[in-house]
């Protein structure tokens, strides 16, 4: 009998044994091997005819599990994404897998980030809404390691049919989500709780003389921060002098020639 390896499109190592925990589990194998071995032995009991399940596996619609570390889930704009991550949880506590290059790739994002940061706000905090000019733009991906926040991205791209428009998510401690922000976006969180720590990756590193900001209260783009829902007094907001300063979506606009 001849046994064929199969390469796979997304070659992981997967865990196997007993232990209901899997990433707890000491033996893995590669997704390769484990298919190769799996269809081999679908031919022994069906027949070297039988090519439903390769048929199946070249139409991409064989399934093993959903066991990605990653779960991307689309939101109303082009390029913003939430994504949950995987969560393995015992009695020591939890483990999960922040981001991985070629996971990330699988699933369509292929950013190259090179610079990490890390903010500490107490509640009640808003930052933004921040952006880098041109070929400074940043695409970001954001979480939250202790609290939580609302977190916004609006679309600033010329030729979008969302420009002007925004997305919102809540990101916690509690819930691990993460949300992927495309260049060309302007960014703002509002903390939740006090203490909250914020962590962000990105794929351009920061240039000061490119920053800029819209006003995070603009009349044009008029976003929704529920205050009330989140017991924030919008009149108490901690807010840099630098942010207070920043421009109007109108102004922005203005020079960057948009109608």
């Amino acid at each position: 009998m001849i046994y064929l390896l199969y390469k796979l499109k997304f070659p992981n190592g997967i865990h196997v044994g007993a232990n209901s925990s899997l990433e707890l589990t000491s033996t893995t194998v590669s997704s390769d091997v484990f298919y190769s071995a799996f269809y081999a032995e679908y031919i022994r009991i069906f027949g070297e005819n039988d090519r439903e399940l390769f048929q199946l596996t070249e139409n991409d619609e064989f399934k093993v599990s959903d066991l990605l570390p990653f779960k991307k889930i689309e939101t109303e704009i082009r390029d913003l994404f939430i994504l949950k991550p995987k969560i393995f949880e015992d009695s020591r506590g939890f483990f999960l897998e922040s981001y991985n290059y070629n996971t990330f790739k699988e699933i369509g994002i292929e950013n190259i980030f090179v610079q990490d940061n890390h903010s500490k706000s107490l509640k009640g905090v808003l930052r933004g809404l921040h952006f880098q000019k041109g070929e400074y733009s940043q695409a970001k991906l954001v979480r939250v390691l202790k609290g939580a926040v609302l977190d916004i991205a609006i679309d600033l791209r010329k030729n979008s049919k969302t420009f002007g428009k925004y997305v919102t998510v809540e990101l916690s401690e509690k819930n691990k989500k993460m949300f992927f922000i495309s260049r060309n976006f302007a960014h703002g969180f509002l903390t939740l709780e006090d203490n909250t720590e914020f962590f962000y990756k990105c794929d351009n590193f920061y240039n000061p003389k490119s920053e800029a900001g819209i006003m995070w209260n603009d009349k044009d783009l008029n976003i929704e921060w529920n205050f009330k829902k989140y017991g924030i007094n919008e009149n108490e907001l901690i807010i840099s002098e630098k942010d207070k300063k920043n421009m109007s979506f109108k102004e922005y606009k203005k020079i960057n020639n948009i109608e």
